[in-house]
């Protein structure tokens, strides 16, 4: 007996992101395989991302300019607001450092040479603060008197009493006799023979019986393949340590030699409780210092002090990523474990709180505050932190775990040209309710839906492409501004600024953008029957006309048919869904509409169904509301 043609219905295609993680098999069909140039919209329905448009005097979005020939890269990108309320945007790239928007000044201080984009700004006091690793910080008072100085420049500096000296060592994984450190007055041996690697040599000479009266510390180099010794006091050293094993001995060099009234060279800072705090040293990983209150620019003195770690990470070695604070937390992202201390806003009483092992922040600029969370990538994906602060005992849930796989190889592609994962960048914008995480050797954002957690504790997730931001900030306004070539662009409409390179000329262009959404394969609740799909009605929202293409394919095959069409307004006046909105004379959205594409015919036939929709972004917003499918159940499989 012949079977019934059947409707089955795709309510809000992609509502639940995209998951690459599960089996695909009976696969809630809520859940995309890809969706791309994709949000989540307020409605919950996967729609077209906006564009981006370059913020300068040759910006046109209906054609092309000329930039020029020495167009800025531009790989940084922070707004500074003052206690006037007066506002101001830096950026970095070109190793060089600029101030505005549509027309970059370059403000970089005479003299002072830059070899990297990748600074740290943070504002403070109505100062603007500069930290990148191996440079030393600017500093950009609001008034603009001196404009951006070195911080050894501005009145009032104040530096440490002295830079510790640093010494690294060669070493070897299966020392076969005694391995030795001295620092000329102490003696550490260990029978190195029982450790298999220089990172477990590293723990015994931490754990033996004498390492506390040595005059420095020892710790893994950053370069994992030998040994750092750091000394405890600070100023010049009148000897160097000593290393000896195997019956021979070491290499030792000096990395950082001591010096008095430096300032610290971080990577990272952070301003929190009324002082600056920074981390990632040259040559020390492992010490949190901060500064004095309200003066960032003090250093030696008054209320500023200094965390060791190197007795406090839970796992042995670590060093120091990302810096963050939370409520009265001050939060200490270790690349292997994170420390939390309560108390911060007076750091002489601060209490360790807690320490959680086997889980880091792989990537500083990857921290993002959500307003009762904190988000960061770690070696397993993005993690939320918020619930371990509530509740110890709490874990951490895994924003990304959809698409854990898919992200942690990105991750480590990423790894291969950027060892310390510096081009990493992220943004949490609680207008777009959604936070960024840009991979850009993977030319990929991942795009996380904040507005509620799925039943599993993971966030709706869709992905974008070309083209790659290479750094965020989030004005006062609620604006996203995006680094790229050609300078500092604006999230907004539905068009993409590029910037290209012809003929020794950077050319600016707007250009359309592909939308792509893929179910996973569908049986449509029975999965011993062949499935013929007769014809399929799209609901589709958009305020112009635009070209599509709909696929469709059987049993996991890459070969889809497919059919184009142009999805037509049906009536260019209505508002979404034909009324107005809280019954008001006009439509708040009148160029809206409910647009019905029926009448695109199925064929072949299969066990399971993959249904894909591709449309050509130009101008416009374009959403899926659901999907019509008419299909006919065949004999069993």
């Amino acid at each position: 007996m012949a079977q019934q043609l059947q409707n089955v219905t795709i309510n809000a295609p992609a509502f639940g992101g995209i998951n690459t993680q599960d089996s695909p098999v009976g696969l809630d069909p809520s859940y995309a395989s890809i969706a791309t140039n994709c949000v989540i919209d307020k409605l919950g329905r996967v729609g077209a991302r906006k564009g981006s448009v370059l913020l300068s005097s040759t910006e046109n979005t209906t054609g092309a300019s000329t930039v020029g020939t020495n167009t800025v890269k531009v790989e940084t990108i922070f707004e500074s607001l003052d206690k006037s309320g007066d506002k101001i945007v830096f950026s970095a790239g070109n190793n060089k450092i600029f101030s505005g928007v549509g027309t970059l000044t370059d403000i970089t201080p005479s003299g002072y040479t830059i070899n990297n984009n990748k600074w740290k700004i943070v504002n403070f006091n109505d100062h603007v603060y500069f930290y990148q690793t191996g440079h030393e910080p600017l500093v950009y008072t609001d008034s603009g008197s001196q404009g951006l100085v070195k911080l050894t420049s501005v009145t009032g500096f104040d530096g440490p009493n002295g830079i510790v000296s640093v010494f690294n060592a060669t070493a070897t994984e299966n020392e076969t006799t005694t391995l030795v450190v001295n620092d000329g007055s102490t003696t550490v041996s260990i029978a190195s023979a029982h450790y298999q690697s220089i990172a477990e040599q590293v723990t015994a000479i931490q754990g033996a019986s004498n390492y506390s009266n040595l005059l420095f510390t020892v710790a893994l180099n950053d370069a994992s393949d030998g040994f750092k010794f750091t000394y405890k006091k600070t100023g010049a050293v009148s000897f160097s340590p000593t290393l000896t094993g195997s019956g021979s001995s070491h290499t030792v060099t000096l990395l950082i030699a001591g010096s008095v009234d430096a300032p610290y060279q971080a990577n990272e800072v952070l301003a929190a409780f009324g002082r600056l705090w920074i981390a990632d040293i040259t040559g020390n990983k492992h010490t949190i210092y901060w500064s004095d209150l309200l003066n960032g620019n003090d250093w030696n003195g008054g209320s500023t002090g200094a965390i060791d770690l190197t007795t406090v990470w839970p796992s042995g070695y670590d060093e120091v990523v990302a810096l963050a604070a939370h409520n009265n937390f001050l939060i200490i992202f270790g690349r292997m474990s994170i420390v939390v201390y309560s108390g911060a806003d007076n750091p002489t009483t601060m209490v360790l709180h807690d320490t959680v092992k086997g889980v880091g922040c792989v990537a500083r600029d990857s921290v993002q505050h959500t307003g009762t969370d904190i988000v960061f990538l770690s070696d397993a994906g993005v993690r939320s932190f918020g619930r371990v602060i509530q509740e110890k005992s709490m874990p951490m849930r895994d924003i990304s775990r959809n698409v854990r796989n898919d992200l942690v190889r990105q991750v480590n592609e990423e790894r291969i040209l950027d060892s310390t994962l510096s081009s990493v960048k992220s943004l949490y914008s609680p207008e777009e309710a959604f936070y960024l995480l840009t991979l850009p050797t993977g030319n990929i954002t991942y795009c996380f839906d904040m507005r509620q957690a799925l039943p599993d504790g993971s966030h709706r997730v869709t992905t974008w492409t070309t083209p790659i931001a290479l750094c965020y900030t989030r004005t006062q306004e609620g604006f996203i501004y995006m680094g790229r070539q050609g300078g500092i662009y604006k999230y907004t409409g539905f068009v993409d600024g590029l910037c290209t390179l012809v003929g020794g000329t950077y050319t600016y262009s707007v250009s359309s953008y592909p939308l792509s959404y893929f179910s996973n394969p569908l049986d449509f609740g029975n999965s011993s029957n062949i499935k013929f799909l007769k014809k399929f009605k799209m609901t589709i929202i958009g305020d112009a006309e635009a070209q599509s293409v709909l696929s469709w394919g059987y049993d996991y095959s890459d070969s889809y048919y497919k059919q184009t069409f142009n999805s037509k307004r049906t009536n260019p006046n209505i508002a979404y869904y034909g009324v107005s909105e809280y019954n008001v004379t006009t439509s708040e959205y009148t160029a809206g509409t409910q647009t019905q594409v029926p009448n695109v015919h199925g064929s072949g036939h299969g066990n399971v169904v993959t249904v894909g929709l591709e449309s050509t972004i130009s101008g416009s917003e374009f959403s899926i509301q659901k999907i019509d499918i008419n299909v006919l159940l065949g004999r069993l499989f």
